[in-house]
């Protein structure tokens, strides 16, 4: 008897000591169990990670949208008028999936590309969103590719040192459709709007409202903030821009 006492009074301590040792680890186990019902908290990895990820996604759909600009430039060098007017335009922003969805309330007509022209040549490319036509396109035409070639310094000041605004006769600007017998009139444009679909606009007056700056593009694709009138001055260069302003005659 006096044996199993002894145990006991050793034995007990012991026992209660691997109890409160064990306890810990046995409360952060039940810590790390999901509540039922509720979303987990993304660890500051996890939001790195999804973050990096994000950039990246978004670096290559800004290099697609330059591509597809490239393709619509060397398509409107083919027409020898339209190249003309590009060697002395200020500036081209090009949009090469425009769509009908721009015409509906809060619709987006589609992702662009803006380069300058001075003395030094082209620039880089900025980013641009814009919202739809401020008139309607042709009944049964549903998208194109579309370019507006800025043929004045006031159409290009838009770009450069406004976030959010309008190319219209509203805006006080001289916008012509081009058509290949209307060269005569080109002079008196500001901005002269092509596209690779005939019978794209339904008549004279076309224009586009709601021209935004996008500022998470730009600083993605530069790699920093950048303004848009650094984009849009040539103090800015990206190297997988150099195929589009190559593709530009001028």
């Amino acid at each position: 008897m006096r044996m199993h006492d002894s145990l006991r009074r050793y034995t007990t301590p012991f026992l209660v000591g691997c109890a409160i040792a064990v306890a810990p680890t046995l409360a952060v186990g039940l810590d790390n169990e999901p509540t039922p019902g509720v979303t987990p908290t993304p660890t500051q990895k996890e939001a790195n990670e999804n973050s990096a990820a994000a950039e990246r996604s978004d670096k290559m759909e800004s290099r697609k949208l330059i591509e597809k600009a490239t393709d619509v430039v060397q398509r409107m060098r083919s027409d020898p008028k339209v190249a003309e007017l590009l060697r002395s335009a200020k500036g081209v922003y090009i949009v090469p999936d425009f769509t009908r969805a721009a015409l509906g309330v809060g619709g987006e007509g589609g992702d662009g590309v803006m380069l300058s022209h001075g003395r030094g040549g082209w620039s880089g490319p900025a980013f641009y969103d814009v919202g739809g036509l401020t008139v309607g396109l042709e009944a049964g035409i549903s998208s194109g590719e579309v370019a507006f070639i800025l043929m004045s310094d006031k159409a290009v000041q838009n770009f450069r040192q406004q976030n959010k605004f309008s190319l219209s006769a509203d805006a006080g600007f001289n916008i012509l459709t081009y058509s290949a017998n209307a060269a005569t009139t080109w002079g008196t444009g500001d901005i002269v709007i092509w596209s690779d679909t005939e019978g794209l606009f339904a008549g004279a007056g076309v224009g586009v409202a709601d021209v935004h700056w996008n500022a998470d593009r730009n600083g993605r694709y530069y790699g920093s903030d950048v303004t848009p009138d650094a984009a849009l001055t040539g103090t800015m260069r990206a190297e997988h821009g150099a195929q589009l302003r190559t593709a530009l005659p001028g």
